[in-house]
Formats: structure tokens, sequence, C-alpha cells
């Protein structure tokens, strides 16, 4: 028994070391690797991928595409002047033109939102997070849980021309900072308890001398 109480006592103590190690490391700020702010002019009933170009070289056309890690993220600052649905898609622009061009069996680019719908409906996988905005800002960090191409679509199904001012920051992680804290504020308790017998143990032995 007392040999159990030790080698627990250990394995607790090694818990509370990692959990602290854990609390540390969550606590490091990310690295920036990219950034932008614009502007996306999505016209009535079509969609768009936003557009990194500055708004004054308009109408030069740069889609967002990059790849991220499960170490690395997006954090987003979107402000729309309309109701407009904001996705982050896993895969890359042109492969949405693509399959769009593939089912329509035209060479050239077709915007129309239910093009859009259409690509969601066949590929839902890609979708890694969606949000509708209602003439207000919103803020989103967005972390792949793979290494996959990111892109960023607009879609405006209504009547309206709506501009969407963005801003965006690609960071870098060591590691995602609320995952690790979760994991050190588990492990920690769990490392008392296993600790808590065997420091028991200690006293009372000194105690005895």
């Amino acid at each position: 028994m007392k040999r159990w109480k030790t080698i627990l006592g250990r394995g607790g103590t090694t818990l509370i070391a990692i959990s602290l190690a854990l609390f540390l490391v969550s606590f490091i700020p990310p690295q920036p690797m990219g950034s932008g702010d614009g502007i996306t002019e999505v016209s009535a009933r079509t969609f768009s991928p936003l557009n990194r170009a500055p708004h004054f070289f308009a109408p030069i056309i740069s889609y967002y595409d990059t790849v991220l890690t499960p170490q690395q993220g997006v954090e987003l600052e979107l402000t729309a002047n309309g109701t407009i649905t904001v996705y982050i898609l896993e895969v890359n622009t042109q492969t949405i033109f693509n399959w769009i061009s593939e089912q329509q069996q035209v060479p050239a680019r077709d915007l129309n939102v239910t093009r859009l719908e259409e690509f969601l409906e066949a590929n839902p996988n890609a979708i890694g997070w969606q949000h509708e905005i209602n003439k207000e800002t919103i803020e989103h960090t967005y972390i792949p849980t793979k290494v996959t191409n990111v892109t960023i679509v607009y879609s405006n199904p209504s009547s309206e021309n709506i501009g969407v001012n963005h801003s965006y920051r690609e960071k870098s992680f060591i590691a995602p900072g609320n995952k690790v804290l979760n994991i050190a504020l588990w492990t920690a308790p769990i490392g008392i308890i296993l600790t808590i017998p065997w420091l028991l143990n200690r006293w009372k032995q000194r105690k005895q001398k």
C-alpha cells in the first residue's frame, strides 16, 4: 500500500508540473502571419469571396485564399450595411468556381447566389463556419482542426447591394490557448487528488520521527 501511495504521489506531482507548464504556455501570445483591411461589394442575389484588394484599386480582384494548420488561425472583424451570410469554407475559391462551371457547363464564373447554395448542399463538409450579419459588426477567430485550404465567402440573397468591411489577422499559435488551458484545469485537480495520500503519509512519517 505504501508503495502504491508513492507511485501515485509521484504521478500526481508530475501531473501538477505538467498542468503548470500548460497554464504558462496558454498565455504565450500568438505570432502574426499576415493581415488585411478592406471592403467587398456584394451585388444583389450574388455571392462573392472576400476581396483583399484595397477599395481604391477597384475593379482589381484578389480573393482571400490561404492554407491554415491546427496551430494557425484567422481573426475576423466584419461589418455589413445589410443582412448577409458569411462562410468560412475549407476549400480555395478556384474549387468553388470549377465546381459551378462543371455543373453549368460554362467557362465563365457564375456568381448567382443559387450556385453557391448548390455547391454548399453538395459539399456540406466544406463549411468550417457560417454566420448571418445583420447591419452589425461581428468578431470571430477560426482555427481549423486539420491542415486545409481556407477562403471566406459572402452570400447576399437580398435584392439590395451590400458592402462588407473586413479586417483579418492571421496568427500562429504554439498551441490553441483555450484547449491547452482546459487541459491544464483538468490535470491539476487530478494531480492534487493523487498527491494528497502520499503527502499525508510523508507527514505522518515525519511526525513519528
